[in-house]
């Protein structure tokens, strides 16, 4: 039926305007309730809603409970499983969607990893079947089942895909890093070999020159023996120096008086006395 206020008044006046001449050339009466009634019945026509429901769960029965037009105004295409055939040739085209750099096989490969699946859910259908025999309860397997785990397969080869190549670029950069170590350690190597030549050279040379100061230092040894006997021998000479001039200068201690007498005898001489002494000689 008709739904009120479904359109705004403005757009419901240019819909029904625009409908004005296909309600003359199906020979109606051209009235506002009659392009109304021509635009509802060309809806119906060509209008065309597709629900789809899963069995699983209690969704759809309480919807159906709680809306009865979904099953009463309503035709139901009800989807059986699909035939072993057709499991595989839809697994087959969601193989040929990835793309080869996640999954690169063979057709033939590709065909038997189809058919592996195929079997996979069928067998999960008959497991299914028998838990209801066993256990008086349901559990669906319908194909919406198989298209959500062919979605997942792909996910999860590409996140596996990723993540293995992942590890094989951080296996690669080890590997590089490791190359490049291992060719700074011969770098190395080869100048440390360089460098240990030129220490034992220069430890030769330091050897060298331990000897001559070796050689030195026994000289200089014997040099300072020499000098210290030479000191001994001044110490000596120098102590005797001291006992000569304390002698010489008691000596003058002694012979001062002596001296400062004679001092006053000569003042005592006149100038005629010594006249008379050079005659004397004569």
């Amino acid at each position: 039926g008709w739904i009120p206020n479904l359109f705004p008044k403005e757009d419901m006046e240019n819909i029904l305007q625009s409908i004005a001449n296909e309600v003359k050339s199906a020979g109606m009466q051209d009235s506002p309730e009659s392009r109304l009634n021509f635009f509802v019945s060309k809806v119906k026509r060509n209008l065309h809603v597709v629900l789809a429901f899963s069995p699983v769960g209690d969704t759809f029965r309480i919807r159906a409970r709680r809306f009865p037009g979904l099953v009463n105004c309503t035709v139901i295409d009800q989807f059986h499983p699909w035939p072993r055939d057709a499991l595989i040739s839809v697994a087959e085209r969601s193989l040929d969607n990835v793309p080869s750099e996640y999954l690169d096989l063979g057709s033939e490969a590709k065909k038997n990893l189809a058919m592996h699946m195929a079997e996979e859910h069928l067998s999960v259908a008959k497991m299914s079947e028998h838990y209801l025999e066993t256990q008086r309860r349901y559990n669906y397997v319908t194909p919406k089942s198989f298209l959500e785990f062919l979605n997942f397969f792909d996910r999860l080869l590409i996140y596996k895909q990723s993540q293995l190549q992942s590890k094989i670029d951080r296996f690669k950069n080890g590997l590089a890093t490791l190359q490049n170590t291992t060719s700074d350690v011969t770098k190395l190597q080869e100048t440390l070999k360089i460098t240990m030549k030129t220490v034992e050279e220069k430890r030769a040379k330091a050897d060298e020159i331990m000897n001559k100061i070796s050689s030195q230092k026994v000289i200089a040894e014997r040099n300072k023996e020499a000098a210290s006997i030479e000191k001994q021998n001044a110490n000596e000479e120098s102590e005797n120096a001291s006992k000569i001039e304390k002698k010489a200068e008691d000596e003058l201690q002694e012979a001062r008086p002596k001296l400062e007498k004679a001092k006053e005898a000569v003042n005592c001489l006149e100038k005629t006395m010594l006249t008379e002494l050079k005659n004397l000689k004569k």
